[in-house]
């Protein structure tokens, strides 16, 4: 059930947004990075800090999603997952944000299957770009699939984003 089919108030409004951020941030980032590295391609020298941080978001976004997919149906092992910290430092998402927006932008098992598998290549093209050696084929693809998780996103979550700001800017009544 959509959040504005719910009784929103600003609590409830607030929550919701912070959902739909869980999910528009990370593939935000990962449009950023391969579009300024896509314009960057042919220059000398590293691959900039802002564009770095987009990468790796997008990487860690990928590299979750096939996790979250894979233990979806070994409720035990996902929920241990979930309340790891990680042996790599500190993450730019917490675990359980992305897990929040890969279940918020696909309701059924079956198209989170089908965005998991291509995860992978997704993951594995970011990790080429931040190394300089991905290819203007590689971001095009990349940014491709990007655009289409976008299009999902505005068409799964724009209604209740709305709804939610209305609520939040006093131009609709709580209900």
């Amino acid at each position: 059930m959509s959040a504005s089919a719910e009784t929103q108030t600003i609590s409830s409004a607030l929550l919701n947004l912070g959902r739909i951020s869980s999910v528009e941030g990370p593939i935000r980032s990962g449009f950023l990075g391969f579009y300024k590295a896509q314009k960057l391609i042919n220059t000398e020298g590293e691959i900039p800090e802002d564009v770095k941080y987009h990468l790796i978001r997008w990487k860690e976004f990928c590299e979750r999603f096939v996790t979250i997919a894979k233990l979806e149906d070994r409720e035990e092992k996902l929920a241990e997952w979930l309340g790891q910290r990680p042996r790599n430092g500190p993450q730019i998402a917490s675990r359980i944000e992305t897990y929040v927006a890969i279940f918020s932008l696909f309701n059924e098992k079956g198209e989170r299957q089908k965005w998991a598998s291509k995860m992978p290549g997704l993951c594995e093209k970011a990790k080429e770009v931040i190394e300089k050696n991905a290819t203007e084929k590689d971001m095009q693809e990349s940014l491709k699939l990007i655009e289409e998780l976008q299009g999902l996103v505005e068409e799964k979550l724009t209604r209740d984003k709305r709804t939610s700001e209305k609520i939040l800017s006093g131009r609709a009544p709580l209900r």
